[in-house]
């Protein structure tokens, strides 16, 4: 069955497909959004976000950026513990400007504003393959409640992110350093302080990270640098977790009472973004461009950003060009890595492989506490 065709496919109700389709929407464009999933927003994604960031403002049309309503609680300050615990790093934020949100109420509000803008939305529709002709993707086949349906839009924006059957169109490269994480919402943990987030630096290249929701909830992530483990071996990140929690003093006091709401292990791209994001007919965002702060995995503002900017300069060139061009698609994806957006990405994966490697490189843990001081300048001057 063909479908009547949209301007602009895009493929992944996430933060970055969203953004994106709200942009060619105000552009006057047909946007037809695919989520393979029964609702929108399924993953557990826990951020510290600058409150006030320009696409905020842009995505909601409010001079103070993000809803009060989605915000969960502001960071004062993050505090980084060495493996031994016998030191510590101390990141202070800007007063009210970090903050923590209920990624489902993020998605929420991005998906009334797409309705809003004339949106069109579906669930339940999984994208099942490219549809090629001479060397370019020129549609896609969907299944949708068991019916398979057709659609050739003018632009294709993949942003169904990493963990998904759908390999990329084409000849695009998805990012290279997958980093594995469990996640999970927990209820009744025990925080001295529900404004500061705490990071454990482990005696395995990873990280246990928390970050607070309220006074007794949290979430929670333990994530593992594979890259930098020197004899290939694969962490089992629920016994690992489960180990170390009993073992570890502070981390059994906050968390040794506290019950597990909802959990998963998800593959997250830390290697920054990939070298190419265009094909004719075809953009990446989000997880699959890798457009992921590679220190910390902070992912929603800089795939919010450069999603609506992707929609922004397409839908010009649209406008200008009835048929598009494959030079038209070189020239987004060339404006794109010039954008301030991209150059933090890549500085973040600079910082994030001297980081690690400075940690972990000697594979020596005591290591660790002999150069903390070092290290701690790093975490204490990076820009907040």
């Amino acid at each position: 069955m063909i479908n009547k065709s949209p301007d602009v496919l895009i493929i992944g109700g996430g933060v970055s497909g969203f953004s994106s389709s709200i942009a060619f929407a105000r552009n006057g464009l047909d946007v037809l959004v695919l989520e393979k999933n029964n609702e929108f927003g399924l993953r557990i994604k826990g951020e510290v976000i600058n409150k006030e960031a320009e696409i905020f403002k842009k995505i909601f049309k409010t001079e103070q950026g993000l809803p009060e309503e989605i915000i969960n609680v502001s960071f004062k300050i993050a505090k980084y513990y060495t493996p031994s615990m016998n030191k510590y790093a101390l990141r202070p934020f800007p007063e009210g400007i970090k903050v923590g949100i209920e990624y489902r109420k993020l998605i929420d509000a991005l998906c009334k504003t797409s309705i809003k803008e004339g949106v069109d939305l579906q669930i339940n529709s999984e994208v099942c393959k490219f549809i090629h002709e001479n060397g370019k993707i020129i549609g896609v086949e969907f299944e949708e409640y068991g019916h398979i349906k057709k659609v050739f839009p003018k632009i294709i924006i993949y942003a169904a992110g990493i963990n998904t059957k759908l390999s990329l169109p084409l000849d695009l490269k998805s990012p290279d350093n997958i980093c594995k994480a469990l996640k999970m919402n927990m209820e009744g943990v025990n925080l001295s302080d529900p404004n500061q987030l705490e990071f454990f630096l482990l005696d395995i290249p990873g990280v246990i990270y928390i970050f607070p929701k309220s006074k007794t909830q949290a979430e929670i992530g333990f994530m593992v640098w594979e890259d930098q483990i020197k004899d290939g071996s694969k962490i089992e990140l629920i016994d690992f977790f489960r180990n170390k929690l009993k073992n570890h003093s502070t981390l059994n006091k906050i968390l040794g009472s506290a019950v597990i709401i909802y959990q998963s292990i998800e593959n997250l791209p830390m290697s920054g973004p990939v070298n190419e994001i265009s094909k004719p007919n075809v953009f990446l965002i989000g997880d699959a461009a890798g457009t992921v702060g590679a220190v910390g995995g902070s992912g929603i503002v800089s795939s919010m950003t450069l999603g609506y900017m992707i929609g922004e300069l397409a839908s010009e060139a649209i406008k200008s060009n009835k048929e598009l061009q494959d030079s038209d698609f070189k020239e987004i994806g060339s404006q794109i890595k010039k954008s301030e957006m991209w150059k933090w990405l890549k500085k973040e994966r600079s910082n994030a492989k001297a980081m690690r490697k400075f940690l972990y490189g000697s594979g020596d843990i005591d290591n660790i506490d002999i150069i903390w001081d070092r290290f701690k300048y790093l975490i204490e001057s990076r820009e907040a």
